[in-house]
């Protein structure tokens, strides 16, 4: 071998890529978790650093989009009839959760893939067997993971000094882990594409208001989540109830973009704070329809964006949402 072909097989050996197994929700699910890998896989594949493994909870092997993305994804399930006939048999209801969270396949997975940096993305419970795998201590392996609310589920606690690199999106669960003495835990909040945000133009803001009959001068403040019972939807009302008599003179509303399939009674809730009247909102994904009202347990598959909006009922217009009907 010439010098100079040593010194580019050096070079080839310099430069390959980390291999990053990236166990989530897939990329292009309209999910949290999969908005958040669709943002960091984006950032990393342009980075031309790495090769990259989506690892996909809750999708087939089979399915067609996974060839959608500009780097590998695969699904967790099997299309095999007999190993999908072996799935169903087990009537374990925690077997089936770890399966579709990704459980079934993964030491096939990696035995095959051979990564060099393993990362699950996902509720806790969705993650927590790979912990327990030989593997996991042997590579870079990351549990990132939620925990948003308090107390912090017993699991995650217990885990903990046999995960180095184990990041929450929240910090308050951080500090809570610090009490606890395990102060390798690290804040690691969800990544977002900031390309998809931009401040709207004051005449186009103004347009959106004055279509919602919501005045330039009046203080709108947003909550955008999925209604689950551990989001604290009565603490939040309870405290705009609050804000509002101690600051009545401030023109204000609450609006939430959320539905109604699940958890809180958002409706019965608003009831029991007698000075806020609650209108529900819809608009169209593309956000140029107008706004209609819906009564207050109406759901519409048609339109995929519901807001509900709190004003004081003392408030001069906020009758106007009540009468306003698109």
């Amino acid at each position: 071998m010439t010098h100079r072909e040593l010194e580019t097989k050096k070079s080839r050996g310099r430069m390959k890529k980390k291999k990053i197994l990236f166990h989530s929700d897939f990329s292009l699910a309209k999910t949290g978790f999969g908005r958040n890998c669709r943002a960091l896989l984006s950032y990393l594949y342009k980075t031309n650093k790495y090769d990259i493994v989506n690892y996909c909870c809750g999708t087939s092997e089979a399915s067609p989009d996974l060839i959608r993305t500009p780097w590998k994804s695969i699904g967790c399930l099997p299309s095999n009839a007999v190993e999908l006939s072996k799935i169903n048999s087990n009537k374990d209801p925690q077997f089936q959760r770890d399966t579709n969270y990704g459980a079934y396949l993964l030491d096939k997975t990696m035995a095959r893939e051979k990564p060099d940096v393993y990362i699950a993305v996902q509720d806790i419970w969705g993650v927590e067997y790979a912990t327990k795998k030989p593997w996991f201590s042997k590579i870079s392996s990351v549990i990132w993971t939620t925990l948003d609310s308090l107390p912090i589920y017993p699991n995650a606690i217990k885990m903990a000094s046999k995960i180095k690199n184990y990041w929450v999106w929240s910090s308050f669960a951080t500090k809570k882990f610090h009490e606890l003495k395990h102060t390798h835990v690290r804040t690691m909040h969800g990544a977002i594409d900031e390309s998809s945000f931009s401040r709207l133009t004051d005449d186009l803001r103004l347009k959106h208001r004055n279509a919602q009959n919501i005045t330039d001068d009046t203080f709108v403040i947003g909550f955008v989540f999925r209604n689950q019972l551990r989001k604290s939807v009565p603490n939040l009302l309870e405290g705009y109830s609050l804000f509002k008599k101690k600051n009545p003179d401030i023109k204000s509303c609450l609006l939430f973009h959320t539905h109604w399939k699940e958890g809180w009674n958002i409706h019965r809730l608003a009831d029991e704070y007698k000075a806020l009247r609650m209108f529900t909102l819809l608009g169209r994904p593309n956000g140029t329809q107008a706004v209609q009202k819906l009564e207050p347990n109406h759901h519409t598959q048609k339109l995929s964006t519901t807001l509900s909006a709190f004003q004081d009922t003392s408030e001069p217009g906020s009758e106007v949402f009540h009468n306003h009907t698109g």
